[in-house]
């Protein structure tokens, strides 16, 4: 909406912010809840995590129309609400031909008119408008949540928690294009692997091969290695569904008592996640306009401390020592984002961002500092990427 017109502004505390409330929601304004970053980077985030997005285009603001657009074009059409003060409208009275309009690029949705001096009904329009809208995602997720691909992913997930000791934290990534799916057999999927997993990391890469091939298994091949502290379990389907869960890195090494959890290595193992599904849909000759849905999840962190120890160009090769408070408040985090897989390519760092805010806030709150998270995507060489 259009920031510092007193109208509006009144408008936003005395309709939107109420009506949101209401639905058991929070409302965000990014002038009034920005976190001191980029300004535009965090209304970009605010729109891809909310759930709900209003957007009010009264006086025809270019951001505010430039805002939709980008909301739309994460397919978060479901998501959106347009709101409008009801002179904009052509078949208003008190509409003005060389006044401010809804531009005919969203003339044709539904949007819901409001009238100054009547907040009470705008805000119980608002209210029923943001309950349906809810129900309706509620409603898809269940679907989805049914779909055989739900299903499939859950069956090996169970495998994998089978071949994994209790006391061990684990990550797991799951990889399922949007739009069209090719279809592969079992020797072009083994190719695919082979040539996704030379991706270079300091820590281990996503469907690495052993010394025992994967099996052709189920529609797909599935890899499973067991080693002492060490699990993998992957597997993947003809049509490029991707399924991986394994131990992570920090509990290879018993000494450490499996209480840690490292920021960097975290960090690394989530923008390795990234690379490896974009060259594995590559590979198996997906375009980069198609669109990927990734969850991450991480799984048996509660009451683990987080830590951070790691060297940095420009620090003349010593350890920098950041230190970090609090326990994992929960014991398991997952995180999903759509993306095109041309812009995922293009923007590893910032995606790996995304992915391990969720994950450390759960250690109270923390957030690592912007420039010491450059520094560590900077110094993680994507070769081949």
């Amino acid at each position: 909406m259009q920031i510092g017109n007193t109208e509006l502004d009144r408008f936003y505390d005395e309709v939107l912010q109420p009506a949101i409330r209401a639905c058991g929601l929070d409302p965000r304004r990014v002038d009034r809840h920005n976190q001191g970053e980029l300004l535009k980077s965090e209304i970009i985030r605010g729109i891809e995590d909310a759930e709900i997005v209003v957007a009010d285009i009264t006086n025809a603001r270019p951001n505010c129309y430039l805002e939709i657009g980008y909301t739309m074009g994460l397919r978060k059409n479901s998501h959106l609400i347009l709101m409008c003060r009801e002179d904009h409208f052509p078949d208003s009275k008190g509409y003005a031909p060389d006044g401010p309009r809804v531009h005919f690029d969203l003339a044709g949705y539904d949007i819901l008119r409001w009238v100054p001096g009547e907040p009470e009904t705008t805000c119980d329009n608002l209210i029923q408008r943001i309950k349906k809208r809810l129900a309706l995602l509620a409603e898809r997720r269940q679907g989805e949540r049914n779909q055989p691909d739900a299903e499939w992913f859950e069956s090996h997930l169970e495998v994998a928690r089978k071949g994994m000791s209790a006391r061990m934290a684990s990550i797991q990534a799951r990889f399922a294009l949007l739009g069209e799916r090719p279809r592969k057999d079992e020797k072009e999927l083994l190719d695919a692997v082979r040539e996704a997993e030379q991706v270079w990391a300091s820590v281990r890469p996503l469907g690495r091969m052993s010394h025992d091939p994967p099996s052709p298994k189920g529609g797909g091949i599935v890899s499973e290695v067991r080693t002492g502290d060490y699990y993998d379990y992957w597997v993947l389907r003809r049509d490029g569904l991707f399924f991986q869960a394994g131990t992570l890195d920090e509990d290879r090494d018993s000494d450490h008592g499996y209480e840690d959890i490292c920021v960097t290595s975290r960090l690394h193992s989530i923008a390795n996640a990234l690379v490896y599904c974009c060259k594995l849909c590559f590979q198996l000759g997906v375009s980069a306009d198609e669109r990927v849905r990734i969850t991450l999840t991480h799984e048996g962190i509660e009451g683990r401390r987080l830590r951070m120890c790691t060297r940095l160009n420009g620090n003349n090769g010593r350890p920098l020592t950041i230190p970090v408070d609090g326990r994992s408040s929960e014991g398991t985090v997952q995180t999903t984002r759509d993306v095109k897989l041309y812009d995922l390519l293009r923007n590893v760092g910032g995606t790996a961002s995304e992915f391990t805010r969720d994950l450390f806030m759960k250690f109270e709150y923390y957030r690592l500092p912007p420039e010491i998270e450059r520094r560590l995507l900077l110094d993680y060489e994507y070769k081949g990427a």
